[in-house]
């Protein structure tokens, strides 16, 4: 059976998230065919959505690209993909394709992944962080960097969207960041340095694969939480904030810089990815909100018409009182709707943090 070598740096693990297929497209043109590694990619799908990534890439590689199977055992000279809607995770050798809570939203999700082949193949581990849209991999990375693995990340200024790449270097001892295009030759580089594994368990505080996930027996036990107790690097404990998910009290776990929560039932979130589904949450309650005082206006105003004429005039202004008193909430309301809209194009009081 041909197996990864134990002495080298060969599981490299690959985020990305809008515009990700053009960064992946010209990552894999960069790769030696003959390199002795796996590749894992999770590029973020929606849940019904079929992937053909496997298709976009296969004529750009050398490598073998297909979706990963649960329980295959990993080989080199394949490129591994993230089916729509599971996670893929990585434990002893094999791969595993589980269906479990999303994480920032996301199923699959990469942060997930990176912790699960961090936690089993550490020092072995190369991350890479393309092109994307809000946190994912910035947990997932730190914990890469944590088991001494190798931290790399799409240059921002060259990313169509490069939240991703610039959540990782906000929390992370990045090691490399460069074009996708001179990915494929560093990978060339690195995976040719021998190294000498570290024997034992991985290093206190590191996040371990959480509850919640492992449906296969590859797999592991999940993909979020701790195994350690909170300490500098990994605070802990409950917060007061419920899961927008399934509405489970939150946990606050991660590295001091790093910000994550959780829940009883497996659900993660980053802060940015919770502070974005908090807002979204927020404009739809708003939303609703306003509808029901534009109803409650119109019915006002209609029942003061009605009544004009064949009730006393005290009755008749109150209804009009009060339906202008409903007007004049709507209109507070609205503002608040257009502060958060604002918010989302970077104003100061908005919700951009980078």
């Amino acid at each position: 059976m041909n197996l990864l070598e134990t002495t080298f740096r060969n599981v490299v693990v690959v985020g990305a998230s809008a515009g990700g297929i053009e960064a992946l497209v010209t990552l894999v043109k960069g790769i030696p065919d003959d390199l002795h590694i796996a590749i894992f990619i999770v590029q973020h799908l929606p849940a019904n959505n079929y992937s053909n990534l496997d298709v976009v890439l296969q004529p750009h590689t050398g490598m073998t690209v297909r979706k990963a199977r649960d329980g295959e055992v990993i080989k080199p000279g394949i490129i591994y993909l993230a089916p729509a809607d599971r996670h893929l995770l990585v434990e002893r050798d094999r791969v595993g394709v589980a269906m479990g809570p999303p994480e920032n939203r996301f199923r699959p999700a990469v942060d997930a992944l990176f912790r699960s082949a961090s936690f089993t193949y550490r020092e072995r581990v190369i991350g890479v962080v393309l092109s994307g849209a809000l946190s994912d991999g910035a947990a997932g990375m730190w914990s890469v960097k944590r088991n001494g693995g190798i931290a790399v990340v799409q240059d921002p200024a060259e990313a169509r969207f490069p939240d991703m790449p610039k959540a990782v270097m906000r929390y992370t001892s990045v090691d490399y960041v460069i074009s996708t295009s001179e990915i494929g030759t560093l990978l060339s580089r690195l995976s040719r340095e021998k190294i000498t594994p570290v024997t034992g368990p991985p290093k206190a505080n590191s996040p371990a694969p959480a509850q919640g996930v492992g449906e296969s027996s590859a797999a592991p036990t999940g993909t979020g939480s701790s195994t350690s107790s909170p300490s500098d690097d990994n605070k802990g404990g409950s917060v007061p904030l419920t899961c927008p998910e399934c509405h489970h009290a939150l946990q606050q776990r991660g590295p001091r810089r790093q910000l994550e929560f959780d829940c009883a039932s497996g659900h993660v979130f980053t802060a940015e990815a919770l502070l974005n589904l908090t807002r979204d949450q927020t404009e739809r309650a708003i939303g609703e909100i306003s509808r029901w005082l534009e109803e409650t206006r119109f019915l006002l105003s209609r029942m003061a018409e009605q009544l004009d004429g064949t009730e006393t005039e005290a009755v008749v202004k109150r209804y009009r009182r009060r339906a202008q008193d409903i007007q004049e909430q709507l209109g507070r309301t609205r503002r608040v709707v257009a502060g958060e809209q604002a918010g989302e194009t970077g104003d100061e009081d908005g919700y951009d943090i980078s």
